[in-house]
């Protein structure tokens, strides 16, 4: 890993451990997510499943329902329709937001009751009567925007190959370009 790669990771690192803990997340939402990031989440007749391989909508073990309506309800998770199956895959927010729960688990909660106590001591508010202050505890809040704008991901060995390929190719046009029986710089 270079240099800006290393910052990147520590600078990701700092918001993970800020933000992770606001998600209000359990393990089980971070299975969820990373179930959708296969690309084999599906939502068939009322019922979350992971497909056994990427297209095959049938069959499949079930995924919480309460955890994969949630999180879609969050905008961590976008249904794609095809041939009455919905196929959930992450939004950019859920990108970001697994990313960064994969830097810091240590920022989950460990079962559903201890967060949701924690989110209904975050959104409640005085104003708030008792329904309401429950019902926005079972809500998950979104990744803040903060986070949503400041997370970078690192950039790959591959990627950075393809890159450098990319402007030597782009040099070599802008200095004149193809010439027959020369072969392109690499």
């Amino acid at each position: 890993m270079d240099i800006d790669n290393r910052d990147k990771d520590a600078h990701n690192r700092y918001l993970a451990e800020e933000y992770v803990c606001a998600l209000g997340w359990t393990g089980g939402h971070l299975r969820v997510l990373e179930a959708a990031a296969t690309g084999r989440l599906y939502w068939y007749d009322g019922r979350a499943r992971q497909a056994p391989r990427p297209g095959v909508w049938a069959g499949g073990r079930p995924v919480s329902r309460d955890r994969t309506l949630a999180l879609h309800a969050a905008r961590f998770l976008v249904a794609v329709g095809r041939d009455g199956v919905r196929q959930l895959t992450l939004s950019p927010m859920g990108e970001r937001a697994l990313a960064l729960v994969r830097l810091h688990p240590a920022g989950l909660y460990e079962n559903d009751r201890s967060a949701y106590e924690a989110r209904y001591a975050r959104s409640a508010k005085r104003w708030m009567n008792g329904e309401e202050k429950k019902a926005a505890a079972r809500r998950l809040p979104p990744l803040d925007s903060i986070a949503l704008r400041l997370y970078q991901r690192p950039v790959t060995l591959a990627e950075q190959e393809e890159r450098a390929r990319r402007d030597a190719r782009e040099q070599w046009e802008d200095e004149g370009g193809y010439c027959p029986g020369v072969p392109a710089p690499c």
